[in-house]
């Protein structure tokens, strides 16, 4: 009769009707009356009161009339209560901790896949670009989607390199910073700022800017790169605008934003996009449990006594919302069936959803990875082709001069 649970239905379509209803009203088992509800008093398990029977002498010490002491078996206590925590809340903590490893794998998939993208040096890194490109649109993940798209090298750097080489020809230390040049302009494009002049899109500037927008930026980078001293003729101002239409071009002309379903394809297909669940054993408190005992009103008979707790259980990280969560006051016994159930089935309903967006993002990222594989090897076997060519021409040509 003391229970109190609150539960929010809009969030995570927590069901009020699978909590047990307010009991009907009762008759006390000794002096037979109807009572709607017992009176609960709560003792704490972490100290006790002892009221003096000599008012004087208490006045005298304390001018409360009470004296607050230690449990002297507080550590007993607490071992105790760590038992309980460990038996209710294993089993559903483990659900739990599935749901955080699950999201966790594929976080480490996409870390692992930039960190490979960072470390190549070699032709590789722009195909390793275009093969997954699909992927991080399909889980509506921009950022990444924008960090592929950016990856150097391209056809173009060589001719920005040779516009530097030419606007610092008369430079005595120009030439020597053409690599600092190149990888300004490369990190301007990669996170959406000069270093002096930042976007308001940062790293996913390129899909959510305009045609004219995005070359104007890229021209703005160009030439953020040239010093005050070199003077800005028609011809320059040319040579920049047409090298930004050629990377704009060369990066992939963006669809229109409407056209990128980034935050629809994230809510639907992103494995990341649920709270993270909280931890349940974490949030059971000491210092919320008590010992309670039920006293019926009419004649103060004891009814039940139990080891009771008043808390708020919290099922996923990060959320506030008290819609969605448990406010509890009831026996400890009784968590399984009143809070345990509930989220347990919510979370089962998440981890099985979390698993199904990763099995399909997995088969994108598999057919990305045979691309890229098969892209590769025709690159290898193109490569091997060309220097038999090579060794057939030497090859004749000696035979042609033995003759």
């Amino acid at each position: 009769m003391y229970r109190r649970l609150e539960l929010g239905d809009n969030k995570m379509d927590f069901n009020k009707g699978d909590f047990r209803k307010e009991e009907d009203p009762v008759l006390c088992v000794h002096c037979e009356s109807k009572q709607p509800q017992f009176t609960l008093l709560r003792q704490n398990l972490q100290w006790r009161e002892i009221e003096f029977q000599n008012p004087a002498y208490a006045r005298s010490v304390h001018d409360g009339h009470k004296l607050r002491l230690m449990n002297d078996n507080s550590i007993s206590v607490h071992n105790f209560l760590n038992v309980l925590r460990r038996n209710i809340f294993a089993d559903i903590d483990e659900i739990c901790k599935q749901i955080i490893a699950t999201k966790r794998e594929w976080s480490e998939r996409v870390r692992n896949l930039m960190t490979k993208r960072r470390g190549n040096r070699t032709g590789q890194t722009q195909e390793i670009s275009k093969a997954f490109l699909d992927v991080f649109h399909y889980v509506g993940d921009e950022e990444n989607y924008n960090q592929l798209l950016m990856a150097p090298p391209h056809s173009w750097g060589n001719k920005v390199r040779k516009f530097y080489s030419e606007a610092y020809r008369n430079s005595h230390n120009g030439a020597q910073y053409l690599d600092r040049y190149m990888k300004d302009l490369a990190t301007s494009l990669k996170n959406g700022t000069d270093g002096n002049h930042p976007s308001v899109h940062g790293r996913i500037w390129y899909t959510n800017t305009s045609e004219d927008d995005a070359k104007a930026l890229i021209n703005q980078w160009i030439n953020s790169n040239i010093s005050g001293g070199i003077r800005r003729d028609q011809f320059l101002l040319n040579e920049m605008k047409k090298m930004a239409e050629e990377i704009y071009v060369e990066l992939g002309k963006p669809e229109p934003t409407k056209k990128y379903a980034w935050e629809t394809n994230s809510a639907k297909n992103s494995p990341l996009t649920n709270l993270d669940p909280k931890d349940l054993g974490q949030q059971f408190n000491h210092g919320d449990v008590f010992e309670g005992v039920e006293y019926c009103n009419h004649c103060g008979a004891e009814k039940s006594r139990s080891l009771m707790i008043e808390t708020t259980f919290r099922p996923f990280s990060g959320d506030n919302d008290e819609e969605v969560a448990i406010h509890y006051l009831g026996r400890i016994q009784d968590i399984h069936t009143d809070v345990l159930s509930q989220i347990e089935r919510i979370w089962k309903e998440q981890l099985k959803e979390i698993k199904r967006r990763v099995n399909r993002a997995t088969k994108r990222w598999d057919a990305a990875q045979a691309l890229l594989e098969k892209r590769l090897e025709k690159e290898e076997e193109r490569k091997r082709q060309a220097e038999i060519a090579k060794l057939e021409e030497k090859l004749n040509s000696l035979k042609n001069n033995e003759k």
